[in-house]
C-alpha cells in the first residue's frame, strides 16, 4: 500500500483512540456521579429510618398520653358523680363545679396534646 493509505489509517486510529479516551473519561465521570448519588441515597435511607423510628416513638407516647388522660377523665367523672350524689351542702357543690372545670381543662389539654402530637407526626412523615 502507498504511504498515504498508511497515514490515513494512522489518523483514523488516532481519532478512534481519542474517542476511546473521551468515552473512558465520560465513564469515569459517570461512575463518580453514581457513587455520589449512592451516598446520597444511603444518607436519605438513614434519615427515613430515623424519622420512622421517631414516628413510632411519638405514636407510642400518644397512646400512653391517651391512656393516662382516659384514666384521669374516668377518675374525675367518678368523683363528680360521687359529689353530685352528696351535693346537699354548698361546699360539696362548689367542689363539684371545681372538679367539672378541672375535667374540662384536662379534656381540652388532652385534645391539644393529641393535635400537637398529630402535627409532629405529620411533620415527621414529611
Amino acid at each position: 500500500m502507498n504511504g498515504f493509505g498508511d497515514y490515513s489509517s494512522g489518523e483514523q486510529i488516532d481519532s478512534l483512540l481519542n474517542q476511546l479516551e473521551e468515552m473512558e473519561q465520560e465513564l469515569t465521570d459517570k461512575n463518580e456521579e453514581l457513587k455520589d448519588l449512592w451516598i446520597q441515597v444511603q444518607e436519605k435511607d438513614g434519615q427515613i429510618r430515623n424519622l420512622s423510628s421517631g414516628s413510632q416513638k411519638l405514636k407510642s407516647q400518644i397512646q400512653s398520653m391517651k391512656s393516662v388522660l382516659s384514666e384521669q377523665g374516668e377518675t374525675l367523672r367518678h368523683q363528680t358523680e360521687q359529689l353530685e350524689r352528696y351535693s346537699g351542702s354548698d361546699i360539696i357543690f362548689q367542689e363539684n363545679g371545681r372538679l367539672k372545670a378541672e375535667m374540662e381543662k384536662a379534656e381540652k389539654r388532652g385534645k391539644e396534646m393529641e393535635e400537637r402530637a398529630a402535627a409532629v407526626l405529620a411533620q415527621a412523615g414529611r
